[in-house]
């Protein structure tokens, strides 16, 4: 997209000169935004937005999605253990290995949240599948962090591992900020509930929990075994917890 027309003369010839070199730029700046989009959605989300050709709007809607929380287990000790440019440079692998598998099952980065992120499924274009690619998501993200774990482990000698919960339920989803600077988020019960089961990883000594609604859309694609039936803060119903069954 760099190429331009070197034409001087103001005829016919001169006029399709300019037009061609405009395109050129609209073109680049086109990739530009699709390369800067595709930091925090998937291609698909990426591509709707630029075929839609409209800036999105501060509103927000209320939909059933499912949020998908992970978080890297013992980070403080590895603060500790690796110099500051190495521990950087592998929390950065770490984030794109998980966004990798976040975006190849129609992800949406929603934030960081230090050494581990919020990803929502379902949102904010509709996926009728958006519990089984959240947990296609999550299976692909332990596989990558094993990988990561056996590196780190011969190089830096500590041990690298996540926790990820998975829940369905009701939230708000929108663009939050102001005209200059705003951010695509999720807002609700739904995901205070996910967060609160991430944690209970280290409870149960799991790296994976999923809530009974996820596992029956889920079922399906994948083996689960029951953990345990939890009583949420927040939540008024007991709620049943899962994690991957690979027995």
């Amino acid at each position: 997209w760099d190429t331009r027309v070197d034409f001087e003369n103001l005829d016919e010839f001169g006029a399709v000169a300019e037009t061609v070199n405009k395109m050129a730029v609209a073109l680049h700046d086109r990739e530009v935004l699709k390369s800067a989009l595709a930091r925090y959605v998937s291609q698909d989300v990426a591509d709707r937005v630029l075929t839609d050709r409209e800036l999105p709007a501060l509103r927000g809607e209320r939909r059933q999605i499912t949020v998908l929380i992970a978080d890297v287990r013992n980070f403080t000790a590895m603060t500790e253990r690796l110099p500051p440019e190495d521990l950087m440079r592998t929390l950065n692998t770490f984030f794109e290995r998980m966004l990798e598998a976040i975006f190849a099952n129609r992800g949406t980065l929603d934030k960081f949240l230090g050494d581990g992120l919020l990803a929502v499924f379902g949102a904010p274009l509709d996926d009728a599948d958006h519990q089984k690619m959240a947990v296609f998501a999550a299976e692909a993200m332990l596989k990558a962090c094993r990988r990561l774990r056996a590196e780190i482990r011969v190089r830096y000698k500590v041990d690298w591992r996540i926790g990820i919960g998975v829940h369905t339920g009701w939230a708000v989803v929108g663009n939050v900020g102001s005209e200059q600077r705003m951010e695509y988020t999720a807002i609700g019960d739904a995901v205070n509930a996910t967060a609160r089961i991430e944690a209970l990883n280290k409870q149960y000594h799991t790296e994976f929990l999923a809530s009974g609604a996820v596992v029956e859309a889920a079922k399906e694609c994948f083996k689960f075994r029951e953990v345990d039936s939890v009583q949420l803060r927040g939540v008024s119903q007991t709620m049943k917890l899962y994690t991957f069954d690979h027995s």
